[in-house]
């Protein structure tokens, strides 16, 4: 069964009806659409397939810190187009896109560690369908996933399949059957990613979540440069890839296959990829600030000028 507290109240979207629509055409997406789960799935992918997961601001610039606002992500990512974000960031943009009919969705985020959406579909709302929505984890579902114990959704190629685990009505884990590499697990066996509370979140308190793991000394994403980008499949039934950059690699990923394109060898190799893959690019100043960060840096080549 559906947990039976969950309740979500109608809200206004965090951006105007001119913002949405910029949005939109950003991602490859014009309006009008109907709220439905196709066009809620088809959001999320162009999402993921238009802006990375990325982590690199906090390592490559002297303020290690990502803007993760409605309006700030907004700019950066929509207007600037630069770079990507992590769930804070991700997932409060997304909200443009899903919140975006006649209609509305009925919308809650929900974390506290990790931002994820919940959503309803319209209509009707007397005995609405939850659905857990995430573009904000780099490697979690590129579906919406229905918030009922084990329900399961494809990933975003075979063999990945992800699925909701309850530990109560309002502690869930989202799993995945497949391990780092994305080689299927024995069956029947799962690997958490993450673990959220549907407690609703309070969008003011966001920007001091998201600083907060900026300021940690340990810790994936303090301790690693990530970047992640699903990429659109050749044809409209096909699977997602996903381009991974992650500490020293970029590896390509899809149909159970792992393939490593590149080891850095030192920050100038990372950092042209990041800009030959990702459009995410830095200037020289980049190499000094990731120096002064310690885990995360790579060795500089001193006799190499990173392109500008």
């Amino acid at each position: 069964m559906q947990p039976s507290a969950i309740h979500i109240e109608a809200k206004p979207s965090f951006y105007t009806p001119t913002q949405v629509g910029t949005y939109l055409s950003r991602i490859g997406l014009s309006r009008p659409f109907s709220p439905s789960l196709e066009t809620l799935t088809k959001v999320i992918q162009h999402h993921l397939t238009t802006f990375p997961f990325d982590n690199t601001d906090v390592h490559y610039t002297d303020e290690r810190h990502l803007d993760v606002s409605a309006e700030g992500v907004y700019k950066r990512l929509v207007v600037q187009k630069k770079g990507g974000s992590w769930c804070f960031g991700m997932n409060t943009l997304l909200w443009a896109g899903v919140n975006e009919s006649d209609t509305p969705d009925r919308i809650q985020l929900v974390g506290p560690s990790h931002l994820v959406l919940l959503v309803q579909l319209p209509p009707p709302f007397t005995s609405p369908k939850t659905y857990l929505v995430d573009t904000g984890f780099g490697t979690g579902p590129v579906h919406p996933i229905s918030l009922e114990p084990d329900a399961q959704v494809p990933g975003h190629a075979p063999p990945e399949v992800h699925r909701l685990h309850s530990l109560s009505e309002t502690e869930w884990q989202l799993q995945v059957n497949i391990d780092m590499k994305g080689q299927p697990l024995p069956e029947g066996t799962w690997r958490t990613m993450y673990q959220v509370n549907t407690t609703e979140a309070d969008p003011a308190v966001f920007d001091g979540l998201s600083r907060t793991v900026e300021k940690r000394d340990t810790g994936t994403l303090v301790e690693n440069v990530i970047t992640v980008l699903h990429t659109k499949p050749a044809q409209d039934d096909a699977s997602l890839g996903r381009l991974v950059l992650f500490k020293n690699k970029l590896s390509r990923r899809g149909n159970g296959e792992f393939q490593v394109i590149k080891e850095f060898a030192n920050e100038e190799e990372r950092l042209g990829a990041l800009k030959e893959h990702f459009g995410i690019h830095f200037d020289n100043d980049a190499i000094v600030h990731i120096q002064n960060s310690g885990p995360s840096s790579l060795k500089h080549d001193s006799h190499l000028n990173y392109p500008t």
